[in-house]
């Protein structure tokens, strides 16, 4: 199987140049699409495509800024999250970045410890939501983190600046 790319087009905010992912929900047969900045942004994302080295990186599992390491894993795949009236599917583009914290347990395959340090910012930036959303959004992480393990991430290679 070939290894994906590494660079090319992203979908970054046009506002502040963060990179964003985009989530696509399906809710009574209808789709749509919402926009995510890895952070706990003060405004919401404003799509705009650019090149991957001219967006603000962040760690794509705990939101760190500035990663130094990129996986790019064997297959790429997608999740699913069933809800009681909609679901959202999450794609994999392939290259995830780590800060050195992450890298860590990702070559030691720890989904506890990645699915924790990115709760950390899930409940600074929500902190006045309950123990169900919580529940939920760690079981999405926990999901879409083990996806990315089992899709076989290669040795870590250094991210040049």
């Amino acid at each position: 199987m070939s290894e994906h790319p590494t660079s090319g087009l992203v979908t970054v905010c046009a506002t502040c140049g963060e990179r964003i992912t985009t989530i696509e929900w399906k809710q009574w047969g209808e789709t749509s699409w919402e926009w995510r900045h890895g952070s706990d942004a003060d405004h919401e994302a404003v799509p705009a495509p650019a090149d991957l080295s001219e967006a603000v990186r962040r760690c794509d599992f705990c939101s760190g800024l500035n990663p130094q390491w990129v996986f790019v894993t064997a297959q790429m795949f997608e999740t699913l999250h069933l809800f009681e009236d909609s679901s959202i599917v999450e794609r994999d583009d392939g290259a995830w970045s780590a800060c050195v914290a992450c890298k860590r347990l990702v070559v030691k395959r720890d989904l506890d410890r990645l699915v924790h340090r990115a709760m950390i910012l899930i409940r600074r930036s929500f902190p006045d939501q309950g123990e169900d959303f919580y529940a939920n959004a760690k079981k999405e992480l926990r999901d879409f983190h083990g996806a990315f393990l089992t899709a076989g991430p290669g040795e870590p290679k250094r991210i040049d600046s």
